[in-house]
């Protein structure tokens, strides 16, 4: 009842918001759309060059100072659709006025919870009415959003892309990967062209091993001699990637092939002078990196989870 119910009011919402892309300036107003079970917070005309901020952006979205540049004129349209009774869908629509008569639809990466702007602004400077959701929760730090949530659940397993299905041709990015073969299986009509990367297939395993990992690296205890705090999980990175990089022969800030090279944290301890005594790894703070970059064994010591890899954002 409730997917039925979505795909009504988001085949409504696309005849309303192709009337906005018909006529850009005298359409882009609250009043053109209509979206039942649709609560529109932003409907605003820009042009290309527009530096908009967006102040609400959670931490692990890239946070409150967080701006974007209008890449085409457009009309932008923000709005919630009620996926159940108990959660809802946040959309971002940015429809060009020199408009290419295709839909893009974005999914989102790694949790969820991140608008993909970038894709989006490419997608407008291109022509397409690029749309991008938060699946139904804000952030891409921790689960604590799922718990006894089964709406939010549902919304970031299938049903938030579902909500910009009908009203999007195409999807991309990351985690997309598993949002993309996730709805070919339980809504093969909805595009008609997937882009889908990088799935993130084995969910309780990757679960479970960022519960392990955080374990690892002195998790929840973050006033124990273990933990490694977050900034010097920048530097660990950050000095990684200066010396590994150069061995491929380009320096272009990745590492090449990280399970070829060895990395022993012991080279940034206290006392080595290498970092300062801010940054620097205490004893067991050396031992739960060196952890972090060991894959995970059962108890018969068989691998059945890699751990960091080299070069690798471990900061979120």
């Amino acid at each position: 009842m409730v997917s039925s119910m979505i795909k009504k009011l988001l085949h409504l919402a696309t005849v309303a918001i192709s009337s906005v892309i018909a006529k850009p300036h005298s359409k882009c107003t609250a009043g053109s759309l209509l979206i039942p079970h649709g609560t529109i917070s932003l409907v605003q005309h820009h042009v290309a060059g527009d530096v908009i901020p967006l102040p609400n952006t959670v931490a692990s979205c890239r946070g409150p100072n967080f701006k974007v540049n209008i890449t085409a004129d457009l009309c932008r349209i923000v709005v919630n659709v009620s996926s159940s009774d108990f959660s809802s869908v946040r959309i971002e629509a940015w429809l060009p006025d020199d408009w290419n008569t295709r839909l893009l639809a974005t999914g989102t990466g790694g949790i969820g919870g991140c608008i993909d702007f970038p894709s989006g602004q490419n997608g407008a400077q291109l022509g397409f009415a690029s749309f991008g959701t938060n699946t139904g929760h804000d952030g891409e730090q921790g689960f604590e959003f799922f718990l006894n949530q089964p709406g939010f659940i549902n919304d970031f397993g299938h049903r938030g892309i579902y909500v910009e299905a009908v009203v999007a041709k195409q999807i991309v990015q990351h985690a997309g990967g598993r949002q993309g073969l996730q709805n070919t299986q339980l809504y093969p009509d909805d595009f008609d062209g997937l882009l889908a990367g990088a799935p993130d297939i084995d969910w309780f395993h990757i679960v479970a091993s960022k519960g392990i990992l955080a374990r690892r690296i002195g998790w929840p205890d973050l006033t124990s001699d273990a933990y490694v705090r977050p900034e010097q999980w920048k530097v660990i990175v950050a000095k990684k990637t200066e010396w590994l990089d150069p061995l491929d022969g380009v320096e272009d800030g990745i590492i090449d092939n990280p399970s070829a090279h060895a990395f022993d944290p012991m080279i940034m301890a206290c006392g080595t002078g290498l970092l300062n005594s801010c940054l620097c790894l205490k004893p067991r703070q050396v031992e739960s990196v060196r952890a972090a970059y060991e894959p995970l064994a059962n108890l018969e010591g068989n691998a059945v989870y890699s751990g960091f890899a080299l070069g690798v954002d471990t900061t979120t």
